[in-house]
């Protein structure tokens, strides 16, 4: 019998210690939310949206603290402040220019980088360090966590109780247990296991509402949402494009010889239709060519006139980018033999 009341204690030991332990790991993530500079950040965040996956995982908690934008290097994950918020995405590409840095952001999850180029002026902060809260967010990760180890707490205490209760009520009966008689030992009936039960009600209650808080330093933003159905058409993001136009040989050309005119699309595009509009005076010559893997094209041309001529190149566009229009190059077509 005394073998098996030992067992019973060190298997009693171990629960409480694997349950201070989940207390402890998740406890740590809502102190770091409240005081980041713990780990020297500036500033903390919870994921909202899949744009980072795998990296980032809606729900996880990123800690991000202040940098140089002159020290940001590609690849690198940095917050930003944005219209509607702060988000989170990774530096593709660093651009230097003469008043700032500017930088070109894309989200790991996402086809292309994203429209438009971010100043460095709005960068809140470089990813420090990221804990993957966003387990709990899950309905898995909710019932092994928070659920499981809740409902183990309350039957232990609701059986410590029974049987405190039963005991004393056979050596002192109802009157006694209810008011006491100042003589008794005094038994405790808020142990580590009840604040323990106590701890993982708050973090239950806490974890649920992670997805919707946001914390910057001490200034916290509760964030309500309401949902309807309805239905909506995919839509995608288009961003600039150009094109340029060149001509070889170089003028005067005579009358009777071919120019070629060629130039690229960038970024390339290949098969795409490309525009090319000859001009000398009313004389208008629009011909069309396709572009190749590399988004190049070529065209060949035999003027039937002899003056000024101007060459232009234009594409209309795609799902995925804006057409653009180059500037005018200009050659010049003589009569009889040219110097070129």
């Amino acid at each position: 019998m005394m073998k098996f009341l030992k067992t019973i204690r060190m298997i009693r030991f171990f629960v409480n210690c694997l349950l201070l332990i989940s207390c402890l790991a998740l406890i740590t993530p809502c102190i770091l939310r409240l005081c980041p500079s713990l780990v020297g950040a500036d500033a903390s965040y919870i994921v909202l949206g899949r744009s980072m996956e795998p990296t980032l995982h809606p729900g996880d908690l990123v800690l991000v603290a202040k940098v140089d934008p002159h020290e940001i290097m590609a690849g690198d994950i940095v917050a930003v402040r944005g219209l509607h918020g702060v988000y989170v995405h990774r530096v593709v590409e660093k651009i230097y220019s003469d008043e700032e840095i500017l930088l070109r952001l894309k989200g790991d999850n996402n086809e292309y980088p994203d429209p438009g180029i971010v100043k460095g002026s709005d960068i809140v902060g470089k990813l420090l360090l990221c804990i993957p809260t966003g387990y709990l967010c899950t309905s898995t990760g909710y019932v092994t966590v928070i659920i499981l180890p809740l409902s183990a707490l309350i039957i232990n205490q609701i059986i410590k109780t029974y049987r405190l209760c039963a005991r004393r009520r056979r050596y002192r009966g109802w009157k006694r247990i209810l008011l006491g008689d100042g003589r008794s030992r005094k038994v405790e009936t808020l142990d580590l296991t009840s604040g323990l039960l106590f701890i993982l009600i708050i973090l239950s209650c806490t974890h649920r509402m992670t997805p919707l808080l946001t914390l910057t330093g001490l200034e916290a933003t509760l964030r309500d949402r309401e949902y309807t159905i309805v239905k909506v058409g995919a839509a995608t993001w288009k961003v600039p494009s150009s094109i340029s136009c060149n001509v070889r040989p170089s003028s005067p050309l005579s009358l009777g010889e071919s120019i070629t005119a060629y130039g690229c699309i960038k970024p390339a595009r290949k098969d795409v239709d490309v525009i090319l509009t000859y001009r000398a005076g009313d004389e208008v010559v629009k011909r069309t060519v396709k572009t190749g893997e590399d988004g190049c094209y070529i065209d060949i041309f035999t003027p039937n006139l002899s003056g000024t001529w101007t060459v232009q190149a234009e594409w209309s566009g795609d799902a995925y980018y804006y057409g653009s229009q180059s500037g005018e190059v200009e050659f010049i077509v003589v009569e009889g033999e040219g110097d070129g």
